[in-house]
């Protein structure tokens, strides 16, 4: 029983590639808990351009489009420095779902980056339908090429 629990936390701790139509697809069950491919997801990178940015004294907001949809991702102040980072640049995050009464999901950043290489984006999106497939994998020796 306790590897069980282990398992499960180790998962839902596991970082993810998803894209943003799956974030606002997922199924909230509470407002830190999502379930993405009937799988608890909460550590998440996306990829996407940045729309805009709103800062105030607490953090900085900014607005990104991976293709799939828009989403929110708030950066809280600590040791930040977003001045390479304005609308229209391609930016990785890393960060956790959070919704609030279980709507408006949105990302909570541990780290925003530029994007160096436009392969990333490429990788990325590949990652996602990768991962995608095999959780909706049917049966036993389905390969997804």
């Amino acid at each position: 029983m306790k590897d069980s629990t282990a398992s499960r936390q180790k998962k839902k701790d596991t970082l993810r590639s998803i894209t943003i139509i799956q974030a606002k697809r997922a199924q909230v069950t509470d407002d830190t808990m999502h379930i993405i491919d009937q799988e608890e997801t909460n550590n998440v990178a996306l990829i996407g351009v940045v729309h805009s940015i709103t800062k105030n004294a607490m953090h900085t907001t900014f607005v990104i489009d991976d293709g799939t949809g828009l989403i929110a991702v708030r950066k809280v102040f600590t040791v930040f420095t977003e001045d390479n980072i304005r609308p229209g640049i391609y930016v990785q995050v890393y960060g956790r779902l959070r919704s609030f009464n279980r709507q408006n999901i949105q990302v909570v950043a541990d780290e925003v980056s530029v994007i160096q290489d436009f392969n990333q984006v490429t990788y990325h999106l590949l990652d996602c339908i990768h991962t995608h497939l095999s959780k909706k994998r049917v049966g036993p020796g389905v390969i997804f090429f």
